[in-house]
C-alpha cells in the first residue's frame, strides 16, 4: 500500500493502535454479552410462520421438518408475540457470535501491526536526528501549521500589548489565555486566520487542529454576553460563516463569557480535551 493510502486510513482509524483496540475490545465484550445473555433464555420449540396471502395467518412450526405449522387463533395474541420475539432473538444471537469472532481476528490482526509512529518512537535518539518521521501527528501538525501561517491584523497604538508564549500578539486576556493553553497542550493554531465570507473578511480568534483526527476547528470567543448590540453583531457574523460552510458543532466552536462568567483555564481545557485531543 502506498503511503498516501496509508496516510488516508491512518486519518480514519486516528491512527493510534491504543483507541483502535481500545473501541473494538469494547465492541467484542458488547456483542459476547450480548450472546452469553441470549444463550441463557429458555424458548419455545419451533419458530413462528406468518401467512401473507389475504388475511395474515400466523402459524406455529415446532421443528425444522414442519413447514405449514400448526394454525394460531388471533386471540393469542401474547403466544404470537412470542414466537416473534424469540425467533428475532435467535438471529441476534447467531450474528452476534459471528461478529464476536469477526472482530477477534481484528483484534489479533491489528496487534501484529506496526505503524510508522511506532517504529520512530523505537529508533535510538541518535538515529532519530537523521530521519523525518513518516506523517507522524507532529509533523503533520507542523506542515499544517505552514499551510496556514498568520498574518497580524490591525491593531490601534492605545490597545494593549499580549504577547503569547509563540510570541504572536494577541488582543485580549482571554486570547491569551487561550493561545498559552493550546500551546501548554500541544495543539497547533493559528490567531486569526483570515476567512473571506461573502460579505466582508473576517477573522475567527482562532483555527485549531486535532492532530490524531486531522480535524480543523474555527473558534470564536464571544466575551461581552451582555451587551445586546454585541450579541446582535455576532448573531450576523455566525449567519456570515454558516454561509461559507463554517457550521456551530461542525467545524465552529464557540466559548462565552461575561462580567459575571468569565472564561478560565479549566473551561479552555474542557474543550480542549472534547475537541482536539
Amino acid at each position: 500500500m502506498s503511503f498516501n493510502g496509508f496516510n488516508s486510513f491512518q486519518v480514519y482509524v486516528s491512527m493510534k493502535r491504543k483507541i483502535l483496540l481500545t473501541y473494538l475490545k469494547g465492541l467484542k465484550n458488547s456483542f459476547t454479552h450480548c450472546s452469553e445473555r441470549l444463550e441463557k433464555k429458555v424458548y419455545v420449540p419451533g419458530t413462528l410462520r406468518i401467512d401473507k396471502r389475504g388475511s395474515i395467518s400466523y402459524y406455529h412450526r415446532e421443528d425444522a421438518n414442519d413447514k405449514s405449522g400448526t394454525y394460531i387463533k388471533k386471540e393469542s395474541r401474547s403466544f404470537i408475540r412470542q414466537l416473534a420475539q424469540q425467533d428475532y432473538e435467535k438471529l441476534v444471537r447467531k450474528a452476534s457470535e459471528k461478529t464476536d469472532v469477526v472482530i477477534t481476528r481484528c483484534i489479533e490482526a491489528l496487534e501484529r501491526c506496526t505503524f510508522p509512529d511506532e517504529i520512530y518512537d523505537s529508533l535510538s535518539p541518535e538515529r532519530k536526528e537523521l530521519v523525518t518521521p513518516i506523517d507522524s501527528d507532529d509533523e503533520y501538525a507542523k506542515t499544517w501549521l505552514k499551510r496556514h501561517t498568520h498574518t497580524e491584523g490591525y491593531f490601534s497604538k492605545d490597545m494593549p500589548i499580549y504577547l503569547t508564549e509563540n510570541g504572536e500578539r494577541v488582543r485580549s486576556k482571554t486570547e491569551h489565555m487561550m493561545a498559552n493553553r493550546f500551546k501548554t497542550k500541544g495543539i497547533a493554531y493559528v490567531f486569526e486566520p483570515e476567512v473571506k465570507t461573502e460579505v466582508k473578511t473576517r477573522r475567527p480568534d482562532f483555527l485549531v487542529l486535532n492532530k490524531r483526527t486531522r480535524k480543523e476547528y474555527y473558534i470564536e470567543h464571544l466575551g461581552m454576553m451582555d451587551d445586546p448590540a454585541y450579541v446582535a453583531e455576532n448573531m450576523d457574523k455566525l449567519a456570515e460563516y454558516e454561509n461559507m460552510g463554517i457550521i456551530l458543532g461542525k467545524n465552529l466552536l464557540l466559548t462565552f463569557s461575561n462580567e459575571r462568567h468569565p472564561l478560565d483555564s479549566k473551561k479552555i481545557d474542557t474543550l480542549i480535551e472534547n475537541f482536539l485531543l
